[in-house]
């Protein structure tokens, strides 16, 4: 791999890459549409980022909703002790599911540029 201020990202990645030195340096318009067209890449990246975001949101909150149905079942079903352990239970857990994604969703929301 060749690294410094001779290298092209073909040598330093090790792919193919449109942008390299030549003898005669490099093409400028070449230069300007392949970073024009990593740009565009990149935003359509951080739209789609962007929206996986808004979906995790969405998860999280119909995962609580559902949790709180679930702890609702398991308050009416008290008269049978096995049920109500189980369902609370079952609440508990998918609680622990919510707090791992949530974690997951701050730091994904963090670390993703908003526009």
């Amino acid at each position: 791999m060749v690294t410094g201020p001779g290298a092209t990202c073909a040598s330093i990645l090790g792919v193919p890459c449109a942008v390299s030195r030549h003898d005669d340096g490099a093409n400028i318009d070449e230069v300007e549409t392949e970073v024009v067209e990593i740009e565009a890449k990149l935003d359509k990246l951080v739209k789609l980022c962007g929206g996986m975001i808004e979906a995790g949101k969405a998860y999280v909150t119909a995962n609580k909703l559902f949790i709180n149905g679930i702890r609702d079942l398991s308050q009416q079903c008290k008269k049978d002790q096995m049920i109500s352990d189980c369902l609370e239970k079952c609440g508990e857990s998918l609680q622990e599911i919510v707090n791992y994604h949530m974690v997951r969703l701050v730091f994904f929301s963090f670390v993703s540029p908003h526009e």
